[in-house]
């Protein structure tokens, strides 16, 4: 368990650490981090390893409109600016104006966002050196082999093989991401200006769920919340 003092300003909050970030790599970001909290007022939720390197998943808040279907607006770091985000909306948008036969209502709801220590930096006004970095991952990792193999040269054969198969799924892949752009078009198409919007919000919010567990793509969450576009 990993404490961070004055990450925001509500104090020590704890950080789990999943994964396997050495410990040079670890205080290296973990100010970074704490920078970036600091100014845009966000809760770093953990520290995790992924790929061969560190990332972070933060508390973010998602202001939902419903009406008809539900879909978000907008993405803050903070429920403060969520709220007045929300309070805009209400004052400006048609939707919320009591002639509608279904007045839009707004949700304001917890949601989690991934963040680089490169992005980091960026937000919290930092240095950040990528090569350093690597280089406290790497030495890490290589302290943890057998003493007297520490410095053999890397076997790159899995990279190279990884690559070549990379390759392979590069064309389904891309077939995959334009089929969602087909399927977003084939909506505009065939359904009204009015009820399109709800549809198709309600697809991307589907995908979306989908991925929120990283590393896998959450087939029932995904068709549960299409699912509820129907159902409702």
């Amino acid at each position: 368990m990993i404490r961070l003092a004055g990450l925001v300003p509500m104090g020590k909050q704890k950080l789990n650490e999943i994964g396997d970030v050495p410990s040079k790599a670890l205080a290296y970001i973990k100010p970074i981090y704490a920078a970036a909290a600091k100014k845009e007022g966000f809760k770093v939720t953990r520290i995790y390893e992924s790929s061969g390197w560190p990332n972070a998943e933060i508390q973010v808040w998602q202001v939902t409109k419903q009406q008809h279907s539900g879909w978000v607006l907008g993405t803050c770091f903070t429920k403060a600016k969520a709220s007045k985000l929300a309070k805009a909306l209400k004052e400006t948008l048609i939707d919320y104006h009591p002639f509608n036969d279904t007045v839009a209502t707004t949700k304001i709801s917890k949601d989690h966002y991934y963040l680089s220590p490169s992005e980091a930096a960026k937000l919290g006004g930092v240095k950040f050196d990528s090569k350093k970095l690597r280089e406290f991952m790497t030495e890490g990792h290589i302290s943890k082999h057998h003493p007297a193999r520490a410095f053999d040269p890397i076997d790159e054969g899995p990279a190279d093989d990884d690559m070549k198969e990379a390759e392979k799924l590069k064309k389904p892949l891309t077939n995959a991401i334009a089929g969602i752009g087909r399927s977003m078009d084939n909506i505009n198409r065939m359904m009204s200006s009015f009820n399109a919007p709800g549809l198709k919000h309600a697809f991307i919010d589907a995908i979306k769920i989908g991925v929120k567990r990283q590393g896998k793509f959450d087939e029932l969450a995904a068709y549960k919340r299409f699912k509820d576009y129907y159902d409702r």
